[in-house]
């Protein structure tokens, strides 16, 4: 079961939230009564565009899919984005308490431009490395960066 979940949150001029997906976030607390939920709000940066998101999850999530398909691992395309996270350090912060340490797993959609950006070359070398394969560049780079 997943332990993180995400959910896009409008805010409008007078600062009222709407969620797109409601039902998702009722489901949630529905399947945790009597639970402490622990949510972080940030700011999204629409700093690169849904282009550069379909690149991410039809070319690079699927690639990386391929290469832990050849190491025996059978995950969809959501198992394999939150799996890959842990060998990217952008990813996660790591959070002290008491005498642990503990990850917390960034979303995409919390990274900057540059960070979206620089992920996406990591994931690259981390294919060719490990996996042998090769991430396609987006065909005109340009055309996956909102301008």
């Amino acid at each position: 079961m997943r332990r993180t979940h995400e959910a896009l949150i409008s805010i409008d001029a007078e600062g009222n939230p709407t969620t797109h997906n409601p039902h998702l976030i009722r489901e949630f607390f529905k399947h945790h009564p009597n639970s402490e939920i622990y949510a972080k709000f940030t700011k999204r940066d629409k700093s690169y565009s849904n282009n550069a998101l379909r690149y991410y999850w039809a070319e690079v999530i699927m690639k990386m899919q391929q290469g832990l398909k050849s190491l025996g691992y059978e995950f969809d395309a959501e198992t394999t984005h939150d799996f890959i996270k842990q060998f990217f350090p952008i990813m996660y912060d790591e959070i002290p308490v008491q005498d642990k340490t503990f990850r917390v797993y960034k979303s995409i959609k919390d990274l900057s431009n540059e960070e979206f950006w620089e992920y996406i070359e990591s994931c690259k070398r981390f294919a060719a490395e490990n996996f042998s394969l090769i991430i396609n560049d987006p065909t005109n780079k340009k055309q996956w960066k909102q301008q």
